[in-house]
């Protein structure tokens, strides 16, 4: 099961979190829930590492029909 993997690889399978599992096991439409759960016990870091960056949020932006420089426009 994906879920389990993504569980091992974000540090293990405690207690609480295996209960989750079950619950999501039973209704799959719990893993919005779950997810920012098991992520919010990741340290800042590891956090980061899963976040996404300006590049994958922006392909380009603009402003009074001028293209801004995502660097030094908007993330200065």
């Amino acid at each position: 099961m994906i879920v389990w993997r993504i569980v091992l690889e974000l540090g293990g399978a405690e207690v609480d979190v295996m209960d989750l599992l079950e619950e999501v096991a039973i209704n799959p439409s719990l893993i919005k829930d779950i997810v920012p759960f098991i992520v919010g016990q990741e340290s800042p870091e590891k956090q980061a590492t899963l976040s996404w960056n300006f590049n994958d949020l922006f392909l380009w932006a603009s402003f009074e029909n001028s293209e801004l420089d995502l660097q030094k426009d908007i993330f200065k």
